[in-house]
């Protein structure tokens, strides 16, 4: 799945086995340093939790092409 494909409703397979939704999608730019993997047309992206006591909430963080 491309990063920019993530929709709310989406659900994602942790590394710990367990399955969990998206509630939430937002999509942002900033210049920064960052060290992407690509393997073959495979790009990563980076999903993050919301701490346990806020909204859920799961953020992408979609590598650069």
């Amino acid at each position: 799945m491309e990063a920019g494909d993530l929709t709310a409703d989406h659900r994602q397979h942790t590394s710990s086995g367990t399955w969990v939704q998206t509630t939430a999608v937002q999509h942002h730019t900033e210049q920064t340093s960052v060290r992407n993997l690509t393997v073959e047309d495979l790009h990563t992206y980076y999903l993050q939790a919301a701490a346990p006591r806020s909204s859920p909430t799961t953020k992408t963080r979609p590598s650069a092409p």
